[in-house]
């Protein structure tokens, strides 16, 4: 890879690009290989809709909004809108971060974990911890390898495993 991309970031004027799934979907509606249907009314931006999207647009793009059920259920819903407050951040080979936030109350979980057809009895114990505390939380999740092959310009992921995958291993690593 070459500094560049690092300095880029580093810029004081580089701002990343925001916009809703729903914004997305207008702008690659005319590739249809763009998006897989996911469920009754939603969709989700394959791979080459990705790199379709940052060629488009630049390098670097926050999705946010997405259907809520096309996202885990632990992604806080927005009532005003039938998405949820999340995102997906696309640079390099396409989503390397993705981020959300959760449901604050037992209510809000138990509801999500119905819409998405998931048993309650399951996540028991999450439901007892949004009883007992509910509060605003958040995460995020980063595709290690997907960065470094950002950074170092390596184009097969298997050339930055952190953990190489024997496939004829059985068991745990």
């Amino acid at each position: 890879g070459t500094e560049e991309k690092i300095n880029k970031l580093l810029d004081e004027k580089f701002a990343f690009k925001t916009i809703t799934f729903q914004e997305a979907y207008e702008k690659l509606r005319q590739y249809p290989e763009a998006f897989k249907k996911c469920t009754d009314s939603g969709w989700r931006i394959t791979s080459f809709g990705e790199k379709k999207l940052l060629e488009l647009m630049g390098d670097f793009i926050w999705i946010e909004h997405w259907d809520k059920l096309t996202v885990p259920f632990y992604q806080a819903y927005d009532l005003s809108t039938n998405t949820t407050f999340n995102a997906d951040l696309l640079f390099g080979i396409g989503e390397v971060v993705g981020a959300g936030q959760r449901h604050e109350t037992a209510f809000g979980l138990q509801r999500a974990l119905k819409e998405h057809g998931l048993s309650d009895g399951d996540y028991k114990w999450y439901i007892q911890l949004k009883e007992k505390y509910p509060m605003q939380t958040s995460g995020f999740g980063m595709g290690v390898e997907r960065y470094l092959m950002w950074v170092l310009g390596v184009h097969d992921i298997r050339s930055v495993e952190i953990f190489p995958r024997n496939r004829l291993q059985t068991g745990e690593v």
